[in-house]
């Protein structure tokens, strides 16, 4: 080879060297957008498929939501409806003193002590431990409960209460007295 033909492959050379350059520059941001181009479709259907999730979530969220509410109208209406029949229990049972309904009977269905005793609120306590009724404590058992004794033949009916609940029991029959 003669030194011409060295020179022009040089120059060949150098000038398909700058054209590579210029070509791998442009391949690399046509490279660069494509792949700019695939991030952003990749973001943009995993923000449509986060967004989708989160809907399904929050109308889930919703339903479970309303089956709360309905359950709440639900447990307050049978609340309700429970308290209206234990009203309706103690209308017709005879130891709440309501009107007894059927059997034709005409009493008011209120259990009769032949005798109140008063005494101190310690032995009423002790009678009421022991006379107590259906193993009842509240003030109202106290009022039904019944001690029954028996002297002979004949049942006696006692109903022991301290001062404190005698008064309480007066300020109730008084004021049915005033109805």
């Amino acid at each position: 080879m003669t030194e011409l033909q060295r020179e022009a492959q040089k120059v060949i050379r150098k000038s398909s060297a700058r054209e590579l350059e210029k070509l791998n520059k442009a391949g690399l941001t046509d490279l660069c957008r494509e792949l700019s181009e695939v991030l952003s479709r990749i973001n943009n259907r995993i923000l449509t498929e986060t967004e989708a999730r989160v809907k399904l979530e929050i109308e889930d969220t919703r339903k479970e939501l309303a089956n709360v509410k309905k359950d709440r109208a639900r447990i307050a209406e049978k609340v309700q409806s429970l308290e209206d029949e234990v009203e309706q229990l103690k209308i017709h049972s005879p130891n709440w003193g309501g009107k007894r309904e059927g059997a034709g009977r005409k009493s008011s269905g209120v259990k009769r002590f032949s005798r109140v005793v008063i005494c101190s609120s310690r032995e009423a306590e002790a009678y009421k431990k022991y006379a107590k009724a259906g193993n009842e404590t509240s003030f109202e058992s106290v009022l039904r409960s019944v001690r029954k004794d028996e002297i002979g033949d004949v049942k006696k009916r006692y109903l022991y209460l301290s001062l404190d609940e005698w008064e309480r029991v007066k300020k109730i029959i008084n004021s049915r007295k005033s109805r």
